[in-house]
């Protein structure tokens, strides 16, 4: 239902998430405890300790799996929606973006619980490989 604008808690909170969390591929968190105590960590880290903390906030998320355009590359990504008592806003944590920037391609909107991320991928990245080259 519609609220009070939480637009400056959200762009500060992916701020913050991507300031707290350095960058790793190699290293994924699958729950959102891990992501909320992750120093590191992928996409998958950032959007789930987005979304822990968003909801320990009382702004309703969504994970969302999909695509990030990289030069001329798609490569998977994550991120999330978020309610800012008016509308859905894209949030990339990773990036620190929100609005997250128009470089991004979802194909499943989802919770954050490992059996969810696990369905999502599956689904959207299924024969895909690592990276998907734009034509």
């Amino acid at each position: 239902p519609p609220g009070p604008d939480r637009t400056a808690d959200i762009v500060a909170l992916a701020r913050a998430v991507a300031d707290d969390v350095v960058d790793h591929l190699g290293v994924s968190a699958t729950t959102l405890a891990a992501a909320r105590a992750a120093t590191h960590g992928d996409c998958t880290t950032h959007a789930l300790r987005f979304a822990a903390l968003a909801a320990e906030r009382g702004i309703p998320v969504h994970v969302v799996t999909g695509l990030r355009r990289d030069g001329d590359a798609l490569v998977r990504h994550r991120w999330n929606l978020a309610w800012t008592g008016a509308r859905w806003l894209a949030v990339d944590p990773t990036w620190g973006e929100a609005p997250a920037a128009p470089v991004l391609v979802g194909l499943a909107v989802h919770g954050a619980r490992a059996a969810d991320l696990a369905a999502a991928a599956a689904t959207a990245f299924e024969g895909l490989g690592g990276r998907a080259r734009l034509e």
